[in-house]
């Protein structure tokens, strides 16, 4: 009976695993599909960063002086299309349940100073809300 025990948990263990593996490489190709899309929409993007925490919450980075410096509205716009983006790659099925958005000044680098960035919520459930108010 402990062999039996040992091996279903060692079964259910190796299939966690690959489970998680899997789910690392399809969220890799999402990000790349989010990041073309996200310079093919959004033209005075300069930089994204794109990262998934715990297969449920998106961090995105864009580097635009153009964003950064526009209007609220501006800003606000491109968060919805992101948002929308966001649900058609990632899909509900895929676990992402939302995240952050900064929008940064800095052009050149893929993890600019975030304190100084403007930060807006992700949520494929409820409306946007601007966290910098």
């Amino acid at each position: 009976m402990k062999r039996l025990v040992t091996f279903v948990f060692t079964g259910v263990l190796a299939f966690n695993l690959s489970s998680c593996k899997d789910q690392e490489n399809l969220n890799g190709k999402f990000e790349e599909q989010l990041k073309d899309s996200v310079f093919k929409n959004l033209p005075t993007v300069a930089s994204v960063h794109v990262e998934v925490k715990d297969g449920h919450q998106l961090t995105l980075i864009l580097g635009s002086k153009d964003l950064f410096e526009g209007s609220e509205k501006k800003r606000m716009d491109a968060t919805t299309q992101l948002n929308t983006t966001i649900l058609q790659i990632f899909n509900k099925e895929n676990g992402i349940e939302g995240g952050k958005l900064y929008i940064s000044e800095d052009e050149k680098s893929d993890h600019p100073d975030l304190t100084k960035a403007r930060a807006y919520l992700l949520n494929m459930k409820a409306a946007n809300q601007n966290v910098n108010k």
